[in-house]
């Protein structure tokens, strides 16, 4: 048995670039003994087993494609079809594919710096003014580039008020070339 401190020192000898017939000769042990100690720390790749769901899955996937339908209406579907696994091997799958949709789905819209600002009004709920029960709002503007925020609370949503948010925020970030509005009256 070799010891611990030269099976690492025969690493590290060979990460440096030393061959390894010269780091053998070195420690007066066999190359292959070197190979063994080199090979010895590696995983070995395990075998890729076949799933009872392989047949399967093109089907899941085009059905997920269309509709987000519960893994449970998909055993439904292929039990019929003759799948004979469980119910966890097709959600594992499931959560997987609405994973990658999803991260599809978020993908980041990238514009030039200047170029677009995103505009939209968000309700907040009620605030008491004077006595009486108000609707919160808040005034959002997004630059598309820097992802630099502007943001009012408000209680009206009228267009006075509006071009004078647009302006207070211009005047603080600077004016997009263009603005994209998200279904504004």
């Amino acid at each position: 048995m070799i010891a611990r401190e030269v099976r690492l020192l025969m690493k590290h000898k060979v990460k440096e670039g030393v061959p390894i017939a010269v780091v053998a000769r070195e420690l007066g042990v066999a190359r292959r003994t070197v190979y063994n100690v080199l090979e010895r720390g590696k995983p070995k790749p395990r075998p890729q087993r076949g799933s009872k769901l392989d047949p399967f899955k093109d089907h899941v996937s085009a059905r997920l494609e269309v509709f987000d339908i519960p893994a449970t209406v998909l055993f439904r579907e292929i039990r019929k079809q003759g799948y004979a696994g469980s119910l966890t091997t097709l959600k594992v799958f499931v959560r997987g594919m609405k994973g990658e949709q999803v991260r599809r789905l978020t993908e980041r819209f990238e514009t030039l710096p200047g170029q677009q600002a995103q505009v939209d009004w968000g309700e907040c709920g009620t605030v008491l003014v004077n006595g009486a029960r108000r609707r919160l709002y808040v005034f959002v503007l997004v630059l598309g580039y820097s992802r630099m925020l502007f943001a009012r609370f408000t209680t009206s949503t009228r267009q006075p008020l509006l071009l004078s948010l647009l302006r207070e925020a211009f005047e603080l970030m600077g004016a997009p070339k263009e603005l994209l509005v998200d279904n504004m009256r």
